[in-house]
């Protein structure tokens, strides 16, 4: 007969920053600053997760959440590598604007 393992307790999850509350975490508001800086410029789910110091899949659900918005869209793809670009509409100007609203509001940005 075996004995159940006794079970680990979850890690708990932080609760978001003060720039990240709107958003419901700091990965969406990392994703937006860090778009907002480098408008223009395409990028890929890698080298992006690199600079917000996330994994991929979870920087590559935020971006999901952004293509759904219709903010970003794949620019194209090189091989199975896809390459992504900020779209040029309304919603995606008035959306990179957030970031900076917020610093000026509340301070810089910090991980909590």
């Amino acid at each position: 007969m075996t004995t159940p393992q006794a079970s680990k307790p979850r890690r708990k999850r932080r609760p978001p920053s003060r720039h990240g509350l709107l958003f419901g975490s700091d990965a969406l508001y990392q994703v937006l600053a860090q778009l907002a800086r480098t408008q223009g410029k395409e990028f890929t789910t890698k080298e992006l997760a690199r600079r917000i110091r996330r994994t991929q899949e979870h920087t590559r659900s935020e971006i999901d959440k952004l293509i759904r918005l219709g903010i970003v869209e794949e620019a194209r793809r090189e091989r199975k590598t896809r390459i992504y670009k900020v779209t040029e509409s309304k919603i995606a100007d008035e959306v990179l604007d957030l970031p900076a609203a917020l610093t000026a509001e509340l301070g810089r940005y910090r991980k909590p």
